[in-house]
């Protein structure tokens, strides 16, 4: 096929799709590397490096269910939350979607967890954690 030519100091860009990383990589690895480099003989001509976005790892095997003695609608109830983090953390972020209507401002976790002041409504945060990072 035939090659395609930019002009010198044409500025262009483009599109690809790359699937994230399953953890974090460490900061002075998070960046992405562009080399301009000669086909033919491999010598580079221009590079530089650019500042990747933050990788936030994913959480697996999540589980909710309702276990408090009260178990309709309106009424202060238990929960339990089950999962299995990616990565270390000390902050967990809980926003019930549905069904709607929770409010977790009286929440009370059990310690050491404690309700951050930023929990509002469907949004739980909960700080003083130490989610260690599932291992097999």
């Amino acid at each position: 096929g035939r090659a395609l030519v930019w002009d010198q100091g044409l500025e262009f860009s483009f599109e690809l799709s790359a699937r994230n990383p399953a953890q974090a990589p460490d900061p002075v690895e998070n960046y992405w590397k562009v080399e301009h480099v000669v086909e033919e003989t491999g010598q580079l001509v221009a590079g530089q490096l650019a500042l990747s976005w933050p990788v936030y790892s994913q959480i697996t095997n999540i589980t909710i269910g309702v276990v408090g003695l009260e178990q309709r609608a309106a009424v202060v109830t238990d929960l339990v939350v089950s999962l299995r983090p990616a990565a270390w953390g000390t902050v967990l972020e809980l926003i019930m979607l549905e069904p709607t209507g929770f409010d977790f401002e009286g929440c009370k976790p059990d310690a050491p967890l404690e309700r951050d002041p930023r929990t509002a409504g469907e949004r739980l945060v909960m700080v003083g954690g130490n989610f260690e990072a599932y291992t097999i």
